[in-house]
């Protein structure tokens, strides 16, 4: 969750009051901030809450996958290939990682404890085939969140244009 304004959460931006008040949608419109809902903190003391001038070290949250980690996920997709499933049962237990695996491992530890979010580069798409891909995503996925994303109404979990 990224902020623009560091200090205290005082709810709704005017802007966003006079444009809801201009549609009719709030009978009144304040002239100063909100104030806090009872019961909600004033101030967030937490790693999520954070804006982006603090990451000017991209080291602090982008992870550059190395030959070895990539030649691991090749073995990785071998492995899960040689089993015969389907590309949406891949999981931690099915694609193995036990190099990598750590190091997504801290990944998700940052994402869902610490700043909210992490990048993983390395893995050219050009390399693979479109079936490879809808395996190498995923597995690698299945370290930092344990359940996949859909990207649509009917369940797809990955789209291709």
């Amino acid at each position: 969750m990224a902020s623009s304004i560091v200090g205290p959460i005082i709810g709704p931006s005017p802007a966003v009051e006079l444009a809801l008040a201009a549609a009719g949608c709030v009978s009144h419109v304040a002239d100063g901030p909100a104030g806090v809902p009872e019961g909600w903190p004033k101030f967030l003391d937490e790693p999520m809450a954070w804006v982006g001038p603090q990451f000017t070290d991209e080291s602090e949250f982008i992870h550059t996958l190395s030959e070895s980690d990539l030649q691991e996920a090749e073995n990785a997709l071998l492995v899960f290939k040689a089993l015969g499933l389907d590309g949406d049962c891949v999981s931690r237990d099915n694609f193995p990682f036990p190099t990598l695996g750590p190091q997504l491992d801290r990944i998700h530890r940052d994402v869902h404890q610490g700043k909210g979010f992490g990048v993983i580069r390395g893995l050219d798409p050009q390399t693979y085939s479109v079936e490879d891909l809808t395996v190498l995503y995923p597995g690698n996925q299945s370290y930092i969140a344990n359940r996949h994303g859909l990207q649509d109404r009917n369940g797809n979990m990955l789209g291709w244009l």
